[in-house]
């Protein structure tokens, strides 16, 4: 994959289990209200929410 910043990415599928990844997901939605939307506040002074649980890396 090329990025515009002159990078390389890969991406591995076995990065983690299914169990691994089902436990995390179970952590994170005991600990965090992903259902309500996050504000990012940017330098011009404006306000974006935004739903991490959209956001994929």
């Amino acid at each position: 994959m090329k990025l515009p910043l002159s990078c390389d990415a890969h991406y591995y599928s076995h990065f983690m289990s299914t169990a691994q990844s089902e436990a995390l997901f179970k952590w994170l939605m005991t600990r965090f209200d992903l259902e309500e939307p996050e504000v990012m506040d940017f330098p011009d002074g404006s306000q974006k929410p935004i739903l991490p649980r959209r956001m994929i890396f």
